[in-house]
């Protein structure tokens, strides 16, 4: 294959992957996926949801597509995206012009005056950017330029932005950093570690059946000195590496918590799946006390060993956190490849797999299940029971796709809208199956829940969550629009953040009109939804136009405010509610 057929599989394959994600995230332009698919893939973002909130590509975005916060690095990534639409086109430079609208684009967000310049999602980013900034929870910014088509002919518009911005990092990803990334994942290979000496604690197990294999217990210290003086060459054949932590509910940093919890980490080896080594072979001391592998490669537990790593860095790793260890001789390059494989391809069990069979699960998905929809109780669960297009339609009709409900997202709706705590919902989404002190399992799932409100929850969200849709498409051509058109459509951009706070205020307006949710007025509203749209419509214009006029008051009275962090905060619905009743007069509404 030539040189140019190779780049051509390349760039067809990697659209066809944007294309899967556009439509997964139904994200209105090529650029966009190209943006989630880097932060998701190579940044290692992990909450998808949250890069899209923080996409601002569109009209009056002064060349910025998006602005990201790592608050474990402590970076915040300034990136715009650029798709190639043909391949042809990939064998142009990035015009100079591109870098000089985003230069001046950040010169404005970080000097100038940008406040009414600039498209509403980018001002709420911008105001955020400076809030971290100065408060000195991030120590570096780094700009990158994605695109398809090779770097710019010209360095001058660098040169000239490093000398005012010295401490601003700037990087291009461009087609062929892309493609050399990806070859390198799948082709790049370090030499393992000749010798590497394990001190065992405890006794080791043998199993000698078809390949020679040990089990057996080590510190997590001993884990953490093996990264030390190896680094990611004992990770060749591991098919993911580690991924860095990504806040406090990446499953790493739960690892590296409970490995520094003075509490919880003599615990470690029971909460943990330890990891498992390949290697050609096997030595063990005559004391027992010490193996000696050959060419060892960690082939799952990359997470593991790295979040074990930081807290040894950070020197908060306990003294108590021990390490299940599984090694296997075997010098057969084929049977490695399938034993990495198949310890890489069980996906993790989540708090949501664990209280699948939790009795009220089985309850609500029956229940439900007489109204046409099926409440997914596990990951993939229905797919596996509907493995075929033809089986899925059968039993659920055309549309069989609106009809699947993961619980997850439903108990994040009825957390909103029945027990009135949109801001938990959206900022505490990992603590909906969390049965313990602090988690709102207990609160939703118990005797008194009734299914028919959490399917009208859910039904509500839905339709909420389409008109956020509705008004994204319409804020993405905002700029082509007259004055004073533009600057109304402007004024609604906090409906892109407000999707659970929208439908706890529903259930105001509900009860305004003499709703109760019992079972048979859950059933009367689903129909409601479903075929006299006007009348939620009615509703929805009156929340959004009322809470519209508060945020714009709350803007004029603090420059500091940004949506992001009032739609995360647990007083913020208070305070929404007591200016509709204050200043609108919806005297029905509760104040908290």
């Amino acid at each position: 294959m030539t040189q140019n057929n190779d780049e051509e599989t390349f760039f067809y394959r990697f659209h066809k992957e944007l294309e899967n994600i556009r439509n997964k995230w139904d994200l209105s332009t090529p650029s966009k996926a190209l943006i989630l698919w880097y932060a998701h893939n190579v940044l290692n973002f992990e909450d998808e949801e949250e890069v899209i909130e923080n996409i601002c590509d569109g009209s009056n975005d002064e060349g910025i597509d998006a602005i990201l916060f790592d608050q474990t690095e402590k970076i915040v990534y300034f990136l715009t995206a650029s798709i190639s639409d043909k391949f042809e086109n990939t064998k142009r430079n990035l015009p100079e012009n591109d870098l000089k609208n985003t230069f001046e684009g950040f010169r404005l967000i970080t000097i100038g005056d940008y406040r009414g310049k600039v498209n509403p999602v980018l001002e709420d980013l911008a105001k955020q950017y400076h809030e971290l900034l100065n408060a000195g929870e991030f120590t570096q910014v780094k700009i990158i330029f994605l695109t398809e088509r090779h770097r710019p002919v010209s360095t001058k518009y660098v040169d000239n932005f490093n000398k005012e911005f010295p401490n601003v990092k700037v990087n291009f990803i461009d087609f062929d950093s892309l493609k050399q990334s990806h070859e390198e994942f799948l082709s790049s290979q370090a030499p393992p570690p000749k010798k590497v000496l394990l001190e065992v604690i405890g006794e080791i197990l043998t199993y000698d059946e078809e390949y020679k294999s040990v089990i057996f217990t080590i510190s997590g210290k001993s884990l953490a000195q093996i990264f030390i003086n190896y680094g990611i060459t004992i990770f060749q054949r591991n098919v993911r590496y580690f991924i860095p932590t990504k806040g406090k509910k990446a499953i790493n940093s739960q690892i590296k918590d409970t490995a520094s919890n003075p509490d919880k980490s003599r615990y470690f080896w029971y909460f943990n799946n330890g990891i498992t080594i390949v290697c050609s072979n096997i030595e063990i001391q005559p004391n027992r006390k010490v193996v000696i592998l050959k060419d060892m490669q960690i082939i799952n537990g990359a997470q593991t060993t790295y979040a074990i790593y930081k807290a040894f860095m950070d020197n908060t790793l306990q003294e108590s956190t021990r390490v299940l260890v599984k090694v296997i001789e075997s010098t057969d390059g084929e049977f490695m490849d399938e034993v990495t494989l198949f310890t890489n391809s069980q996906n993790p069990i989540n708090l949501r797999d664990l209280c699948s069979r939790d009795t009220i699960q089985t309850k609500i998905q029956k229940l439900i299940k007489n109204y046409g929809y099926f409440y997914e109780r596990k990951r993939g669960e229905f797919n596996a029971l509907h493995p075929t297009p033809e089986i899925k339609e059968k039993a659920f009709g055309k549309d069989w796709k609106r009809k699947v409900i993961s619980n997850e997202k439903a108990a994040q709706a009825y957390l909103a809208f029945i027990l009135n705590k949109p801001s938990q919902a959206k900022a505490q989404k990992s603590k909906i199956f969390l049965k313990s002190e602090g988690g709102f399992y207990y609160d939703i799932f118990n005797d008194s829940l009734m299914p028919e409100r959490m399917l009208l929850s859910y039904k509500l969200l839905e339709y909420i969550e389409a008109k956020r849709k509705e008004y994204q498409e319409k804020l993405l051509n905002a700029g082509e629009l007259p004055e004073n058109e533009r600057i109304n459509t402007y004024s609604y951009d906090y409906i892109l953040h407000s999707d659970l706070f929208i439908l706890s205020l529903f259930n105001d307006f509900l009860r305004h009109k003499n709703h109760n949710f019992n079972v048979k007025d859950c059933v009367k509203l689903m129909h409601v939804i479903d075929t006299k749209v006007s009348e939620i419509q009615e509703i929805y214009d009156k929340i959004v136009n009322s809470v519209r006029d508060f945020i714009l008051e709350k803007k004029n009275s603090d420059p500091n405010y940004y949506h992001a962090k009032f739609f995360k905060n647990e007083s913020s619905m208070g305070l929404i509610r007591s200016y509709l009743k204050n200043e609108k007069g919806f005297n029905f509404i509760s104040v908290d």
